[in-house]
């Protein structure tokens, strides 16, 4: 099966445009880069209630500490790009964040192969997620 950019979901703070022209050099399609989906920032002070909510909630139990505002922005961009992607009716999702490194390179190509190779397992299995990241 062919990755889809139509099928990918680059998560990407607003501000953050150099990191999404890094990308754009290195061989991402420009589609999946301008269409990003902005991260919830939930360091704004706007947001404090709703973090001390979540907070209580879910840090001590699942973590044993309370979450950072990043972790709760990071965990919510994450749902709301799997959500997009079921909502699409999407066969096969590819949810990236834009600090991507793969090897002491990131170029698309290698997104694209490691995509075929978890189809392959895909083809085996009802629904499975994958975690590449180190943390």
């Amino acid at each position: 099966m062919e990755l889809k950019t139509s099928s990918v979901r680059l998560i990407s703070l607003k501000q953050d445009t150099f990191r999404r022209e890094l990308l754009v050099k290195h061989g991402f399609p420009k589609d999946v880069i301008s269409n990003y989906m902005p991260a919830t920032d939930f360091r704004d002070k706007f947001y404090s209630d709703a973090i001390d909510n979540i907070h209580l909630k879910y840090g001590p139990y699942h973590y044993g500490r309370a979450l950072s505002a990043s972790e709760v922005g990071c965990a919510l961009s994450h749902k709301e790009a799997y959500q997009s992607l079921f909502e699409r009716g999407a066969e096969l999702g590819l949810v990236l964040e834009d600090d991507i490194r793969l090897g002491n390179e990131f170029i698309w190509a290698d997104v694209e192969k490691i995509f075929q190779s978890l189809f392959q397992t895909l083809q085996r299995h009802q629904a499975f997620v994958v975690h590449l990241g180190c943390t």
